[in-house]
């Protein structure tokens, strides 16, 4: 038996799914930050070894009884003793760029990831890429959750000073992070801001702003619209280096900002049709990781129509 192991580690959170060569779901798991709540990790606690190896031991098959295993993503060192039974195992580079384009059956396009972190991507039909920012939350990463949940941190703390400031955000901004702390009665928001937080923390309050947005809150939907607007600058510097503004290409957003709010999503694809109009706004309905391994599967020889039909229905299942 051959198996595909596809496993998508972001900075908050880690999904892993198991499949067979027929695209067959044997196993899947997802795991995030709270897993370790308090603990520290570059590049967010979604990619640490810890969440990482718990995330994939759930994802495996009880019995693992296989020939080949083919893994794209991380493959921590403390789990290969427990593939004793598989004969070969072999690593394969598939980029968080693959994924969506994979989703989206696209050879070419531009990718915008709008999650813990931010990049867009483009690739052009001859081959031709880049990708801008993708550098980290303190030096880049604009349109971020990062972005969008340290603008509610700082909106929430000003609240308070005129009712020109005045937010629904401070309370439930203000309780999150004291969950998150662990200083109990000892908690205030100087202290805890002053403190080296884990940047899967801050990220995660970007879903309380888009919330409050949601119902209305003038200053929330302010920050939502001024991310997007970010990404959009990205994305625009995307495509005049490519030189595809007047191209027909799907835009593909993934992340949990762009999947999941419905402002960001249209404030971005109303921003980027003013300058790239033959852009199409695209969502995958299913998480990043089945297409992650939709690309493993067409580099491991494996892909086909059949596959991708019934991974996909597994996937919306």
């Amino acid at each position: 038996m051959v198996l595909l192991l596809a496993v998508d580690s972001g900075g908050s959170k880690c999904e892993a799914i198991c499949v067979d060569t027929s695209g067959n779901l044997l196993g899947r798991a997802h795991r995030d930050f709270r897993t370790v709540t308090g603990a520290r990790f570059i590049g967010g606690l979604g990619r640490s070894e810890r969440l990482v190896t718990e995330t994939i031991r759930a994802a495996l098959p009880g019995t693992l009884d296989a020939a080949e295993l083919h893994v794209c993503g991380p493959l921590p060192n403390a789990l290969v003793p427990e593939l004793g039974q598989v004969k070969s195992i072999a690593q394969h580079v598939v980029t968080e760029k693959d994924g969506p384009l994979a989703l989206a059956g696209a050879r070419a396009g531009i990718v915008v990831l709008a999650g813990t972190g931010a990049f867009a991507y483009g690739r052009r039909a001859d081959g031709q890429e880049i990708l801008f920012d993708g550098i980290g939350p303190l030096y880049g990463d604009y349109g971020s959750g990062f972005q969008i949940g340290l603008a509610g941190i700082r909106a929430a703390g000003r609240s308070s000073w005129s009712r020109r400031y005045e937010t629904a955000l401070a309370g439930p901004i203000l309780e999150a992070c004291r969950e998150q702390s662990g200083m109990g009665s000892e908690f205030n928001m100087v202290s805890y801001m002053c403190d080296i937080r884990d940047r899967s923390e801050i990220a995660a309050l970007a879903r309380i702003v888009d919330q409050v947005a949601n119902a209305g809150d003038p200053i929330a939907t302010a920050i939502i619209r001024s991310s997007a607007a970010d990404m959009a600058e990205t994305v625009r510097c995307v495509v005049d280096h490519l030189g595809v503004a007047g191209e027909k290409l799907p835009m593909i957003g993934t992340g949990s900002v762009a999947t999941h709010s419905r402002l960001y999503w249209s404030t971005l694809a109303e921003a980027v049709r003013a300058f790239a109009p033959g852009l199409t706004p695209t969502l995958p309905k299913v998480p990043a990781v089945f297409g992650l391994c939709l690309a493993l599967a067409d580099q491991v020889g494996v892909a086909s129509p059949e596959f991708r039909a019934t991974l996909l229905a597994k996937a919306q299942g």
